[in-house]
């Protein structure tokens, strides 16, 4: 157990945000505010439209947005509360079979450390993600 007198650590996650199914941008800004209550601090993109892209690149365009965040959650804690955010959004088999996505949160980066190479490396992340950058911490 953590006496009070030790520090916390704090994590810092990059979270990229998509929805194309719905309100798209009222769920994106939904999702932003949940993760502004529930992080130390966060840093926003701007919201902004890109077309779906590989293996879904059929299915209606997406909202998009890109966060820092700071925490003191671990990754595993992290992605379970994004998951549940999903699921609370409505995101559930039927949607993914019907390439519907009303959220979609992912941790492209974890603690200087990218965890998602693909969307890493696509315009949907790399737009938000440029956003993000030059906002001061």
């Amino acid at each position: 157990m953590m006496s009070a007198d030790q520090p916390t650590t704090l994590h810092s996650a990059f979270i990229c945000i998509g929805s194309n199914w719905g309100d798209r941008v009222k769920t994106v800004r939904q999702a932003i505010s949940h993760l502004l209550r529930t992080t130390d601090s966060l840093w926003s993109s701007t919201i902004y439209e890109t077309p779906a892209a590989g293996k879904d690149s059929d299915t209606p365009a997406y909202m998009n947005a890109v966060v820092k965040i700071r925490v003191n959650s671990d990754y595993p804690e992290l992605n379970l509360m994004l998951k549940r955010m999903e699921l609370e959004a409505g995101r559930n088999e039927e949607c993914r079979n019907l390439g519907r996505v009303p959220l979609d949160l992912d941790i492209v980066e974890f603690d200087g450390e990218v965890l998602r190479p693909e969307d890493f490396r696509q315009k949907y992340y790399r737009i938000g993600r440029a956003g993000v950058a030059q906002q001061k911490d």
